[in-house]
């Protein structure tokens, strides 16, 4: 599946270890897998290294992703300010026999460049929302 607008930033594979109580992918797996290819992504657009979570702005639990199912997580650039990116994701869980895909979360997280004593910089790249 393909989101026009948006580039494939990560893919992970759910198993029977990332479910929750309900038998469904726990929403803090989803959570810390969204930080990681949301992070990596701000990271390479604004060419930094120095980036962390500053906060999410939103999360929608659409759907529930199930064991066997293969996550792809897809961003794009929502806006810049000067020592923050904010990067949208999207993901898509999709079935590995049929390629059938569903939308089960989108998101909003915003990074903020800082310096070694823990204070806001510069981003050194100002990417293009998309």
């Amino acid at each position: 599946m393909n989101l026009p607008g948006y580039d494939l930033i990560a893919r992970h594979f759910v198993a029977v270890k990332d479910l929750g109580a309900a038998d469904r992918l726990f929403g803090g797996v989803m959570l810390a897998w969204l930080d990681e290819a949301g992070a990596a992504y701000a990271m390479t657009q604004a060419r930094a290294s120095n980036l962390v979570t500053r906060y999410i702005e939103a999360m929608s639990f659409l759907a529930p992703g199930r064991v066997g199912d293969v996550l792809a997580i897809y961003g794009r650039v929502a806006g810049t300010r000067t020592s923050s990116i904010s990067i949208e994701m999207k993901v898509v869980a999709e079935d590995p026999q049929t390629g059938a895909g569903r939308e089960i979360v989108t998101t909003t997280f915003v990074f903020v460049a800082i310096d070694k004593w823990g204070k806001k910089t510069p981003i050194p790249k100002q990417p293009s929302a998309n």
